[in-house]
């Protein structure tokens, strides 16, 4: 008469350690700390382009530019082997507040990296990182013309599109590893160079005197 009481019981305790088990194995991969590092170029711009009657596009020299300026919202790594088409596989990096960085301010090549961010991220191998941004705004030293009547003061903000820059996000290949905090792991560090040259070769002024670009991002 008890059997099968017995066997509905047995049943029972198997699944539940096989749950501890794995909840187990969860909290033994842990977190790890985290900072990501920023420095840009000192290079010339390499796309020139000749405007057109639609639109002006030019490239822009570095040293004419005083500010190109962002909000990072949110910054997400993509492990190694993790599907880039679903949010789930995206891991982010939290931050209390939006962080603003004038990309032109940053520290060259040649200097120490800027800390931008820092914090904990599931340990793991990661293979890609994206910059979620808003807000963006360029200013140039002087007047710059873009062709067909486009000329944007210098000395004043002006603001950016940068496509998919609060969609999608900035993104770049990167490679590091997250090592738990309780096995002793150190601090990853997570280089990023922003490309000044790159993304100044190619600055788009609509007719109605909206600046497009593309911020360019590499690992460092």
């Amino acid at each position: 008469m008890n059997a099968p009481r017995m066997l509905r019981t047995g049943a029972a305790l198997v699944a539940a350690l096989l749950a501890a088990a794995c909840s187990d194995t969860l909290s033994l991969e842990g977190t790890g700390e985290v900072q990501v590092l920023m420095q840009r170029t000192a290079g010339s711009p390499i796309f020139p382009s000749a405007p057109d009657s639609a639109q002006a596009v030019r490239s822009v020299a570095p040293d004419t530019v005083a500010s190109l300026t962002v909000d990072v919202t949110s910054i997400e790594f993509l492990r190694v082997g993790g599907d880039s088409s679903q949010p789930n596989g995206w891991m982010s990096l939290s931050f209390d507040a939006p962080i603003r960085i004038d990309l032109m301010a940053l520290p060259t090549e040649s200097g120490s990296p800027l800390v931008v961010a820092e914090g904990s991220l599931a340990a793991g191998t990661y293979g890609r990182v994206r910059l979620f941004v808003m807000n963006p705004q360029i200013q140039f030293k002087g007047d710059v013309g873009f062709g067909g009547g486009n000329t944007l003061q210098g000395g004043v903000n002006h603001d950016v599109t940068i496509p998919s820059g609060d969609q999608t996000g900035l993104k770049t290949d990167v490679s590091f590893t997250v090592e738990a905090s309780g096995s002793g792991g150190t601090t990853a560090d997570v280089g990023l160079l922003f490309d000044a040259g790159t993304t100044l070769g190619n600055v788009t002024v609509t007719g109605n005197g909206r600046v497009m670009l593309s911020p360019v991002l590499r690992a460092r």
